[in-house]
């Protein structure tokens, strides 16, 4: 190796020494070809600790532990000492983000750049906050920008108070009163996972028992098994009771368990943790705050209040020391300014008491994506909402919307605050070669998601060959909901595209509300998917909206097919789902042009106590037919169950309470009867 690499390698082992003598991460970007990088990374990996180096990306080399670049998430649960990063293919920033937050204190994170790659504006633009060593160099740039000097220091030697005061917390939950639910709140890297298995592996230490962990997904809490795990000896960890269960088999089978830890609850639908809460008399919930493994400020103004009515003795504890890193790490402002991690809303505190707002006050535009980095207040209060709102959106889906010429980005402002943001994406005219494949199974294109739904499973070429604009993301400010401005939002983004698109799409986790805004907004539903989602429990819907005549030529029929489809799939596929949202469904995808018919003799003899249901089975759907066309509501969802899901009798009794099928087919026939009574008194005829 000539000297002047050697002098290069020195500077970056000072920056090492740097980095552990502050316990923060230090950061550095190296720009030159390919083999002057490679001889340079090789040589200070070689100095790393074994099983402490990771590649992410980028052409192999033999002193790492490569990665592919999407592959980050495989580092969770792990820590490293140093993660090398390559710039020069497709930079996935969820991977990126993933891999960074095992980076430890003392750690070193490598950019690596060929000399005149290709680098998107935005994340070019945030790299320069970083140090950089290029080729021909013998400087480091930007070093004194990056090194917050006065902050730095050895590890607090506190730096465990607040984890421990958190695994006393967990283990009052389990040897104290009941329904005194613990809330634990943290930013990312701040020992949350770690404090929830470190105290799981106490408690089993202490007492056999069953400990169930949730979260939306099983990736997310792998460290809580591996702390559990490690605070234990081999024979009590083989012994232990600590099991994942997803959120919707939970509810569905309400399991035993002596606690249940609730990880990332922020992700998880308001109901479900209700739910929860209601069910389990000892229970952990814990969240993060921050970035984007949940909306914090969703989960702290939509159920923390709730939760401390509903259980007084409820405790809430928020973890702010972190457990890697020192305080003021400079890569995690880094990261945090980079991919709007830590982005706030627009504080809306005065408008609170607000009860209306006049539409014309309203400015409504398309945000400038060529203009982000000068609108980085604008964008990043719009993407806040999205956060706050989606659990799934991503700092990928940043990204993507500075990359994506399909993609587009619309702002509601009100008083020069973003109280509401749109995210679409342009799907459709696709050619007749690639519809035809698609509708035989051979081609799935990605950024089309309905025209390739519409025109796999329905059959149509039209939806697909035609202009879509699908709505990902809508959100509105938590303090201006139901005052009619997401509404407002869809009226005013269909004034916009009335000329340029055939019609507006969107696709989400169906529920009673959701499907009631969409519908009101007069999307209608084509397709209802058959697999459910683990994290929010709920099944896929996807609507649209007619633009063009175009459009409307098609969605007529797409609406009757989706019709005779429904009815199989809430007795089949979709039997379990909500009995007020099957009829929600039902009622929406109906032809009520036809006039309302007086329910069958055998039907009524069948309501009064007379023949057996399988007798009249058959009269029970054109009665539901004709009541949704009489506009008279089924509120008793045990009929619902029996007459539109085809539910068992024992499913009906178990879920509505019921001794049995005797006690579940009297309160049938007695709300039965009520119906037809409503229905004849409606249709004239005298009871």
């Amino acid at each position: 190796m000539s000297a002047f690499i050697e002098n290069q390698l020195q500077l970056l082992v000072e920056q090492s020494s740097l980095a552990r003598r502050f316990c923060q991460r230090a950061a550095l970007v190296l720009e030159g070809d390919g083999e002057w990088l490679h001889s340079l990374v090789t040589r200070f990996s070689s100095l790393v600790p074994e099983g402490g180096a990771y590649q992410l990306g980028g052409e192999a080399m033999a002193t790492l532990e490569y990665l592919p670049a999407k592959q980050g998430k495989r580092l969770l649960g792990k820590e490293s000492l140093l993660i090398v990063v390559s710039l020069d293919e497709s930079f996935d920033a969820n991977s990126f983000n993933a891999a960074v937050g095992t980076l430890v204190g003392g750690g070193m994170l490598l950019f690596t750049r060929s000399s005149g790659s290709s680098v998107h504006p935005w994340l070019l633009h945030h790299l320069t906050a970083i140090p950089s060593l290029l080729q021909s160099e013998l400087t480091i740039t930007n070093l004194s920008e990056y090194w917050p000097i006065e902050s730095g220091g050895s590890l607090d030697r506190d730096v465990y108070a607040e984890q421990t005061q958190a695994i006393e917390m967990v283990e009052k939950v389990v040897f104290g009163h009941r329904k005194r639910p613990l809330v634990i709140t943290a930013d990312r890297g701040r020992g949350k996972s770690s404090a929830l298995g470190i105290a799981a592996g106490q408690i089993q230490k202490k007492r056999p028992c069953r400990i169930l962990v949730t979260a939306p997904n099983r990736s997310a809490v792998a460290p809580i098994f591996e702390y559990s795990a490690a605070s234990m000896d081999e024979c009590e960890a083989q012994q232990r009771q600590i099991e994942f269960i997803a959120p919707d088999d939970l509810l569905q089978n309400l399991p035993n368990c002596d606690l249940l830890m609730v990880d990332e609850a922020a992700a998880i639908p308001v109901p479900m943790l209700k739910r929860m809460v209601a069910h389990y008399h000892r229970l952990v919930i814990s969240s993060t705050v921050h970035g984007y493994e949940g909306c914090g400020r969703g989960f702290s103004l939509k159920f923390l209040p709730w939760l401390q009515a509903e259980r007084p003795g409820a405790k809430i504890y928020t973890m702010s020391k972190p457990i890697r890193w020192n305080n003021n790490d400079p890569l995690e402002a880094w990261c945090s300014s980079a991919f709007l991690l830590s982005a706030e809303m627009d504080s809306l505190e005065k408008l609170s008491s607000v009860t209306s707002l006049s539409p014309e006050k309203l400015q409504f535009c398309r945000f400038d994506i060529s203009q982000a980095l000068s609108g980085k207040h604008l964008l990043s209060s719009a993407f806040a909402l999205l956060v706050n709102a989606h659990y799934q959106t991503s700092p990928s889906d940043l990204m993507l919307l500075l990359t994506s010429p399909n993609m587009s980005l619309y702002l509601m402002i009100y008083q020069d605050a973003v109280i509401g943001s749109v995210l679409t994406n342009e799907e459709g005219q696709l050619q007749s070669e690639v519809i035809e494949k698609i509708q035989l199974g051979q081609s799935r294109p990605s950024g089309h998601l309905i025209p390739v739904e519409l025109c796999n499973h329905l059959a149509l070429t039209a939806p697909a060959a035609q202009r879509c604009v699908r709505v990902m993301r809508i959100a509105v400010h938590p303090l201006l909901q139901s005052l009619g401005v997401g509404s407002e939002m869809l009226t005013r983004l269909k004034q916009n595209l009335v000329d340029g698109a055939d019609y507006l799409a969107t696709s989400f986790g169906v529920t009673d509300e959701l499907l009631a805004f969409w519908q009101h907004n007069q999307f209608v539903p084509l397709k209802l998917g058959s697999s459910k989602d683990k994290a929010s429990g709920t099944y896929s819907a996807s609507l649209v909206l007619p633009l063009s005549h175009q459009s409307r030529q098609w969605i007529d029929g797409a609406e009757s097919q989706f019709e005779r489809n429904l009815v199989h799939q809430l007795r089949r596929s979709n039997q379990d789902i909500d009995a007020s949202l099957a009829w929600r469904l039902y009622c929406g995808a109906l032809s009520l042009s036809e006039n309302s018919k007086q329910p069958s003799t055998l039907l009524t003899y069948y309501a009064k106590g007379g023949n057996a249901l399988n007798s009249c089975r058959a009269e029970l759907l054109p009665f539901l037919q004709s009541l949704a066309v009489a506009d008279i509501a089924v509120d008793d969802e045990l009929v619902l169950a029996i007459a539109l899901q085809e539910k068992e009798w024992e499913i009906v009794a178990d879920t509505f309470g019921c001794t049995g099928r005797k006690q579940a087919e009297r309160r049938f026939r007695a709300s039965l009867s009520e119906l037809i009574q409503r229905l004849q008194c409606k249709l004239g005829q005298p009871n």
